[in-house]
């Protein structure tokens, strides 16, 4: 029998360092900073539209935790897995806990082993913790499988961005 886990997010938005030039991406930062959750969604939302990673990430971080939107796990997976899928190991530690979750997606064990394996690879420091609780749960041969589509995964959603 599978145990009940609890799994945690990232709930603080991802800061990089601005640019000397700001602009929309790091005023949606400054607004989510200063608890503007919805100025920062209408920053956000073109911009991750537009298919950037960290916007597409920071906006799943309010879709998730109900800054500036009603809360919607499955909009944040959504955005978490577009832009895990450009190689964000943010956006990939948090996947893999909605997975391990099962919040917004089923529960698959095996996705959040891959998502977390590739954000620990990445540098992520919550992550290892995280996919060495999904590998628990799985079989042998389950977490040989995820080995194998985790190497996949990196080979699509990490090398080329790096």
């Amino acid at each position: 029998m599978r145990t009940v886990l609890t799994w945690v997010l990232a709930a603080g938005l991802g800061l990089w360092a601005a640019s000397s030039v700001a602009g929309p991406f790091e005023d949606a930062l400054v607004a989510a900073q200063a608890g503007e959750f919805a100025t920062a969604v209408s920053l956000l939302r073109p911009l991750a539209e537009a298919g950037e990673p960290a916007s597409q990430y920071n906006l799943g971080i309010l879709y998730a935790n109900g800054g500036g939107v009603e809360q919607d796990y499955v909009e944040a997976a959504n955005l978490y897995g577009l832009a895990a899928r450009q190689g964000h190991a943010g956006a990939q530690m948090n996947l893999g806990a909605l997975y391990g979750n099962g919040w917004g997606v089923e529960r698959d064990f095996s996705e959040a082993f891959i998502w977390l394996s590739l954000a620990a690879a990445q540098g992520n420091l919550e992550a290892p913790e995280l996919r060495d609780l999904a590998a628990s749960q799985l079989s042998a041969e389950e977490l040989a499988a995820a080995r194998v589509r985790s190497g996949t995964y990196w080979e699509q959603y990490v090398v080329p961005f790096q």
